[in-house]
């Protein structure tokens, strides 16, 4: 995914601005200049919260009915070394917690 296409993104459930966490990048470069591509990362809503991954450079922007936790878990334990995954799984605990009760 270019790094400059969430300007025009938004979440699928709320319509919120996407901010962008990107843990790798490669960058190409062709007559235009140079452009960072996030070939695995993190969208993240500043208005629901709810996050998207990057996985093989595609933003798997899908709403809540169709996400598919097996992937996302997946996703979640290849990256448990950045600060960003363990705010989102301490987030998700207190969340399902709260269901719970």
């Amino acid at each position: 995914m270019r790094s400059d296409l969430v300007k025009i993104l938004a979440c699928p459930d709320c319509g919120g601005e996407l901010q962008l966490y990107a843990f790798d990048v490669k960058r190409i470069r062709n007559d235009c200049g140079e452009k960072k591509i996030v070939v695995e990362g993190i969208l993240l809503c500043k208005k629901c919260s709810r996050w998207f991954p990057i996985i093989h450079g595609i933003p798997w922007l899908y709403p809540k009915n169709l996400r598919n936790r097996a992937i996302e878990r997946d996703f979640l334990r290849r990256h448990t070394d950045k600060k960003i995954i363990n705010e989102i799984l301490l987030r998700e605990l207190r969340e399902q917690t709260k269901n719970e009760q």
